[in-house]
């Protein structure tokens, strides 16, 4: 029988009708592809084409934290969007909204749609899924402060497995529309821009990962 998931968001678990704890996609992903904050702040300082360059490694700390904050007002406005057709009444929030109106999606949307794998006891929470009768879109929204190679990598892994857990619940094809990025969200809040990036193929990464967490526990 299919487990039954919920997610408590303070702590950020997930746990079946059994109080079996699954592990988030992000942190099964973060397992793979560690990012040491600290020495990561430390290094883009020095570059003298990084806009944190001469920024202390504190302050640099502080923006990335800002930015994950940030991040869940940009989603909750969306999801209240979505969901109830809620306008944000924070006025910077609203050239946002109206950058995401502009897109033009034309399936239904579903918002903070929870995923879960009982086989590999993972789960995770998909930002926008944009549901036609025959096939899926998968949509992520981002307010990263820079998007590199690194980042790229990992949204691209994220969205490969939420594409696996999505065909396995809900029985269609998916197929990954892109990340929805906020650019610049914490330092320009109402002047951000909307850009769409296309994630990278990495089906065979995503395997490899699925074939390794089901390894871990059942060991």
């Amino acid at each position: 029988m299919n487990s039954v998931i919920t997610f408590e968001p303070v702590e950020h678990k997930y746990t079946n009708q059994h109080g079996d704890e699954y592990i988030s996609v992000t942190t099964l992903i973060g397992k793979e592809m560690p990012f040491d904050s600290k020495a990561i702040a430390e290094k883009v300082s020095k570059i003298g084409s990084s806009r944190y360059h001469n920024m202390t490694t504190e302050r640099i700390l502080e923006l990335w934290d800002a930015s994950a904050e940030h991040g869940t007002v940009v989603h909750d406005m969306v999801e209240q969007y979505i969901k109830d057709d809620i306008v944000p009444s924070d006025p910077s929030l609203v050239p946002l909204l109206d950058q995401f109106k502009k897109l033009n999606f034309r399936g239904e949307l579903l918002s903070e749609v929870l995923l879960w794998s009982d086989e590999h006891r993972i789960a995770g929470l998909a930002d926008i899924l944009e549901v036609f009768d025959d096939h899926i879109y998968l949509w992520d929204i981002k307010t990263s402060n820079r998007i590199g190679d690194d980042k790229m990598m990992k949204f691209s892994l994220q969205l490969g497995l939420y594409k696996n857990l999505i065909e396995r619940q809900l029985n269609k094809p998916v197929i990954i529309g892109g990340v929805l990025w906020y650019s610049d969200f914490v330092l320009k809040r109402s002047k951000t821009k909307l850009k769409v990036f296309r994630t990278l193929e990495c089906s065979d990464s995503v395997d490899d990962i699925l074939q390794k967490r089901k390894k871990e526990i059942t060991c």
